[in-house]
């Protein structure tokens, strides 16, 4: 599934790098770049999930579910899933959740934190597998803290589509003595085949196995290469942007690869920051080991590396359309790229350049006023930053230039008015209830998130309880009874029980007004009528159409003339040419007058050789 051992045996390469420098228009390269989510989503209804909930509630606000894997099973597409602070906990050996349903591309299933960070999805030390596992598409995930799963936190699968992930703090995934026979990768997101993504302000952190320095007795390299941050097979379109990498020493921060042979199109790694890598390997905070066709890596600051900040591996791969630039590194070596590979294009980096962050040692990797990355980098149109605020310039690394470690502040926003209607459906036979408004006053509803999703506030409480509002407050009104009956209609059907030869009539099957009645309307009247009419013509059609042979036709062939040349003389002889004919109206076919000439033809050419060879004569070649 993930790197195997077999790659063991190539870690101790070390490739020489020729930068062929080569000028970049300051324009996006052209490749198909998967969307930017920004939550996007057909807002229907939203459902509210806490610690302290239950499964047998509604999944309102004040009756939340308890479980993400119960109020997964009841989203619809547009539908809003918020999570309350606390913690989540994952049960031993299986997936918090499976999402295998899916939004649409105009109404995402989005499944959030209310507050950034407070929803915390925890593996219990290792006990749970993985916090999603999915396969659907149109879904947004957003906000969460994901930490303590033994595998991953993230499982992505075709046929996914168009899933996008924000604001995700993962760390702490697969952190356990592993035996040296399990060589699976441990990852904070792994992508297998799936197309469209988007990852953007996620901060990933401390993945993977641990080391014999931490106490485990291994007799292989799979704690230095195997784990990372993003695990990329075989993917078509991913945009990896504005996110944070560090401590990330047991493999990479993105690697591509495929065990499937699979080819990844379309990955786009901008305006990331990647500190403290892997220290064993010439591994690189990018790892590209599999066919590639348009990839962009711009704008990204690495630091802290062994030895190069990417690499790209040859073998029996083919790479197209790769550009490498506006990179800032320092530490190891002091070069961007581990390779010399056809179709990646490296230049305009900024080498052993120290991006001067705030404080490294607390992981603050804002920048200091003269860092070099408040240079412009390449024109990728990141308009946002890390931490979502707007970037004076397409700056480099994962915070906008001046970018604080406070994001920006939040609001108080308030539901406007809104009503819905529902009909009292509890009346008796009969009768027919009245429609009822149901309102839901302004500013009832509150949210810090934003104006739609106060707004989703006040439409939950309308869709949860404008029916037991319009059953209690509706009337009911007695139907009177009118007899409605069909209008005449016919049909036709040709009889199609006559034997081979022959040809049946068009007989016309007529329902006679009146025939029919209905209390409902005058169209269940008539759908009676034509329901007898569609069961019931082709029979009448056999009971009473008639019978009629088919005329036959009889062709003959037209004359059929071939010419052979005798070719039985002997040495120095060349035979004549002779001509063979089949007289006209020898063959005859009931078919078309094609088949009976084709027999003909047949013939000539099955027996033109035979008869030059007997009736020709042999001249001698001069």
């Amino acid at each position: 599934m993930k790197l195997k051992n077999f790659f063991y045996s190539f870690l101790i390469f070390i490739f020489a790098v020729s930068c062929n420098e080569q000028i970049i228009e300051s324009e996006a390269l052209t490749q198909e770049q998967p969307q930017t989510s920004n939550l996007k989503a057909g807002i229907i209804g939203t459902l509210f999930v806490s610690p302290t909930g239950s499964n047998s509630n509604p999944g309102t606000e004040s009756q939340p579910f308890l479980t993400f894997a119960y109020a997964a099973s009841k989203a619809n597409p547009g539908d809003v899933v918020v999570f309350e602070n606390g913690i989540y906990k994952g049960t031993s050996g299986n997936y918090m959740t499976i999402l295998s349903k899916s939004g649409t591309s105009s109404a995402y299933i989005t499944f959030k934190a209310r507050n950034k960070g407070g929803a915390i999805l925890d593996g219990q030390n290792n006990s749970a597998i993985s916090a999603f596992h999915i396969s659907g598409s149109y879904i947004n995930i957003s906000g969460f803290e994901i930490r303590g799963f033994s595998a991953s936190a993230i499982d992505v699968y075709a046929p996914s589509k168009y899933t996008a992930f924000s604001d995700l703090n993962i760390h702490d995934i697969g952190r356990y003595c592993i035996p040296d026979a399990d060589d699976n990768g441990r990852d904070a997101i792994y992508i297998s085949q799936a197309q469209n993504l988007t990852i953007e302000r996620c901060l990933i952190h401390d993945i993977g196995r641990f080391s014999p320095s931490e106490g485990c007795s291994t007799s292989t390299v799979g704690y230095q290469v195997l784990d990372h941050g993003i695990y990329v097979n075989g993917v078509t379109n991913i945009l990896i942007k504005n996110n944070v990498f560090y401590n990330m020493q047991r493999g990479s921060s993105v690697q591509t690869y495929s065990g499937e042979n699979k080819t990844t199109t379309g990955f786009t790694f901008v305006n990331n920051t990647c500190e403290n890598g892997n220290p064993y390997q010439q591994w690189g905070h990018v790892v590209l080991w599999g066919s590639t066709t348009n990839a962009l890596i711009a704008n990204n600051i690495f630091k802290d590396h062994l030895a190069y900040a990417i690499r790209v591996y040859k073998g029996s791969y083919t790479y197209s359309n790769i550009t490498i630039t506006k990179n800032i590194t320092s530490g190891g070596n002091g070069n961007t790229l581990l390779t010399d590979v056809a179709g990646v294009i490296n230049t305009n980096n900024y080498n052993s350049t120290d991006p001067l962050f705030t404080s490294e040692a607390t992981h603050d990797y804002t920048l200091k006023s003269n860092s070099p990355a408040a240079t412009a980098g390449y024109a990728t149109g990141c308009s946002t930053d890390y931490l979502n605020n707007t970037r004076t310039i397409i700056n480099i690394g994962a915070y906008g230039s001046g970018s604080s470690t406070t994001a920006q502040t939040s609001q108080t926003y308030y539901n406007t008015l809104t009503s819905g209607t529902a009909i009292k459906d509890n009346c008796g036979n009969s009768y027919t209830g009245s429609a009822v408004i149901y309102t839901v006053t302004a500013n009832k509803y509150s949210s810090t998130v934003s104006q739609s999703d106060a707004d989703n506030k006040a439409a939950s409480d309308i869709t949860t309880n404008k029916q037991s509002y319009a059953n209690a407050n509706g009337t009911c009104t007695l139907i009177p009874l009118t007899t409605y009956y069909n209008t005449q209609i016919s049909g036709t059907a040709i009889k199609n029980s006559c034997g081979t030869g022959y040809i049946g009539s068009t007989v016309t099957y007529t329902i006679i007004a009146n025939k029919y009645s209905s209390t409902i309307s005058q169209a269940d009247a008539n759908a009676k009528a034509t329901a007898d009419l569609t069961a019931n013509k082709q029979t009448y059609a056999n009971a009473n159409g008639t019978c009629t042979i088919v005329p036959t036709t009889v062709y003959f062939n037209v004359k059929i003339t071939r010419t052979a040349t005798k070719n039985n003389c002997g040495t120095g002889y060349v035979g004549s040419k002779v001509n063979y004919a089949v007289s006209a109206n020898t063959y005859t076919s009931t078919i078309s007058q094609a088949d009976a000439d084709a027999k003909a033809i047949a013939y000539v050419d099955s027996n033109k050789q035979r008869n030059a060879n007997t009736y020709g004569y042999c001249s001698l070649i001069k």
